[in-house]
This record gives C-alpha cells, sequence and structure tokens, in this order.
C-alpha cells in the first residue's frame, strides 16, 4: 500500500520532501551564515502490519544489551555536545550574525 506520499505534489513536479540550505559568508553581505531549512507536507498512512515489520527488523538481537546501546548513544551525545558548545562560544565570541530561515509544513498520520 501506498504509505507515504507529498501533499500538493503532482508525479511530474521535482519538488524535494526536505530541502537544506547552509551558507558560510553570503554574497549579500548581511550576514556571516546563513541557514535555511524548508520541509514539505506528509500523509502518513498507517499500517500495523509494516510498521511491526519494521520495529521487528530494527530490533538489536539478544546479544546486545540495551546498557551498552545506551552508553554508546551518551558517548556520542557528550562529544557532539561538547563540540556544539564550543562552536557557539567561538561564534559569540566573533559577534558573527546568523540568519535562519525555517519553514516546516505539517504532517499527518491517518490510521484506518
Amino acid at each position: 500500500p501506498k504509505m507515504i506520499s507529498s501533499i500538493g505534489v503532482s508525479k511530474e513536479e521535482n519538488i524535494s520532501l526536505l530541502s537544506l540550505t547552509v551558507e558560510t559568508n553570503p554574497l549579500d553581505g548581511l550576514c556571516d551564515s546563513r541557514i535555511r531549512v524548508q520541509s514539505r507536507p506528509l500523509e502518513i498512512v498507517y499500517d500495523a502490519i509494516t510498521i511491526n515489520a519494521l520495529a521487528a527488523f530494527f530490533r538489536p538481537p539478544e546479544s546486545v544489551k540495551l546498557k551498552q546501546l545506551s552508553n554508546a548513544a551518551m558517548a556520542k551525545y557528550d562529544e557532539i555536545k561538547t563540540q556544539t558548545t564550543a562552536g557557539v562560544a567561538h561564534m559569540m565570541s566573533e559577534r558573527k550574525y546568523a540568519d535562519i530561515e525555517v519553514h516546516l509544513m505539517p504532517s499527518y498520520i491517518i490510521v484506518p
């Protein structure tokens, strides 16, 4: 069954569901960096058989313990948090300006 479709987009149109643009030192000089995010709305139809099969596919094997996965995820999270904190501190010390524009269209789920 057709489970996910974009609303208001015909098959002939070439429109991305998610568009992300990052510019460093844009030519107009209004800011130091520019970020643009746009997403199209999605219509998601819930199909229990497919969702259960996906959950079973991504379920870790019994040999992998939840504690190991949690520790690995927390280590990566701490690493990313440290890098992000350092990046934000550096950006603030340099007094750089960022132009951020986010357009998120709402998605919805249909449960038959």
